[in-house]
């Protein structure tokens, strides 16, 4: 739809802070659950193939990852966040050469830059003003 919004960030700073687990188990129902067997309303499909959920969290850590790689930090986040994107948007967005080269040049950087001195810098940074504990894998 022309002119509507791409993403929409649901925010929630009191939703499982200290909990990541619960939290990707929630992400994980709104994907499948709920997005997943939802239908839209003009052609039938599943609203899933028409919108892309992403979860955001203090702790996100993905699997088979050292608990200090750099990389986990490419999804945490101060607070839970859900981002509710537009699947046409994606594909089109993946589609540009450049859109994949700005993936590469963030895995790249956040390897370098390290886990240790990125909890540093969000705690110094972007936690110094807010409530809650350090992020932590």
């Amino acid at each position: 739809v022309p002119g509507a919004p791409s993403t929409t960030l649901v925010v929630a700073p009191r939703f499982a802070p200290r909990d990541f687990a619960r939290f990707h188990d929630f992400v994980v129902w709104l994907e499948e659950e709920q997005f997943g067997r939802a239908l839209e309303h003009d052609d039938g499909a599943p609203l899933g193939d028409a919108v892309a959920v992403a979860g955001f969290h203090r702790r996100w850590a993905f699997g088979g990852l050292d608990d200090d790689a750099g990389l986990h930090w490419e999804k945490r986040s101060p607070h839970a966040t859900v981002s509710l994107i537009r699947a046409a948007d994606i594909e089109g967005a993946l589609a540009q050469e450049t859109t994949a080269k700005i993936g590469e040049v963030n895995a790249e950087t956040l390897t370098r830059v390290g886990g240790p001195a990125l909890a540093k810098l969000c705690r110094e940074r972007v936690l110094r003003d807010a409530t809650g504990d350090e992020p932590k894998p």
